[in-house]
């Protein structure tokens, strides 16, 4: 978690908003984490402050936007499965954030674990909206029991130019995911098990709401990890896009300036 350290205002300011807006309600929520070790065949889900089926235990965390949970299969045992997103990450400050860390081990033999986590209901402010940057991030705390490790994100928006519900669904975009037929931004993956690989994807205005969801692949024999791997969705404020499309013509309007000055005047 020390790479949100830089978001520490962000959450505050996130926090203070959700203080006066009101806390979503589980209705609306849509955070939801599902872990599965058959390539995606078949999942095991933790919903926030729900149940759990299959090897996932239930949330204990008592946040809205928080999971915590733990998972225990043939190939491998997680500790600890812990996700935040909103209102804890981002929405109301006009960022969208999502971040999964597992604690666990690889064991007889290993294999691969797919952790898939997601969230709806995203709707940040009309000047948050983008056009932005959709951005994975991993985490490699500890790689020791881990050969290989990738995130890929997506985000699921509405089309505001067609009628009725588009996107917003769950698991938007992940494996072309796409019931509703909405607007789908991405892949955008990362890779690697040395530091902290980043890949970046700029993307234009994203109507909303919109989902956001991100896959974690993970491939170990033996031994212990812990991943702390992170989507989020920073979009410029329109002030901003406005003061950089301004620049330009500063640049232009200093260059008359100037030839002004250097032009002799016509008798």
């Amino acid at each position: 978690m020390t790479r949100f350290r830089n978001f520490l205002p962000l959450v505050m300011a996130a926090g203070v908003a959700a203080a006066i807006l009101g806390s979503p309600s589980r209705a609306d929520a849509g955070f939801v984490i599902r872990v599965s070790t058959d390539g995606g065949s078949t999942f095991s889900t933790v919903t926030d402050n729900g149940s759990a089926t299959g090897s996932l235990t239930a949330d204990v965390n008592p946040d809205v936007g928080g999971i915590s949970s733990g998972f225990s299969s043939t190939i491998a045992n997680f500790t600890v499965v812990a996700g935040n997103s909103k209102p804890l990450f981002g929405n109301t400050s006009g960022y969208s954030i999502e971040d999964i860390s597992i604690t666990g081990s690889f064991k007889n033999g290993g294999g691969t674990i797919i952790v898939d986590i997601t969230d709806t209901g995203w709707a940040p402010p009309a000047n948050f909206r983008g056009p932005g940057q959709l951005t994975v991030t991993l985490g490699n705390n500890n790689t020791a029991g881990i050969t290989s490790h990738s995130a890929t994100g997506y985000i699921d928006a509405d089309d505001p130019g067609t009628a009725g519900a588009q996107g917003n669904v769950e698991f938007g975009g992940i494996g072309g995911f796409n019931p509703n037929g909405g607007i789908i931004y991405g892949p955008v993956t990362a890779s690697g098990i040395v530091g902290n690989p980043t890949t970046t994807l700029n993307v234009p205005a994203v109507g909303t709401p919109y989902s956001m969801s991100m896959r974690v692949v993970l491939t170990g024999t033996s031994g212990g990890f812990s991943i702390d791997d992170n989507i989020h969705f920073t979009p410029a404020p329109a002030s901003l896009l406005m003061a950089l499309a301004g620049v330009p013509m500063l640049a232009v309007g200093a260059w008359f300036r100037r030839r002004k000055v250097a032009t002799p005047a016509v008798a």
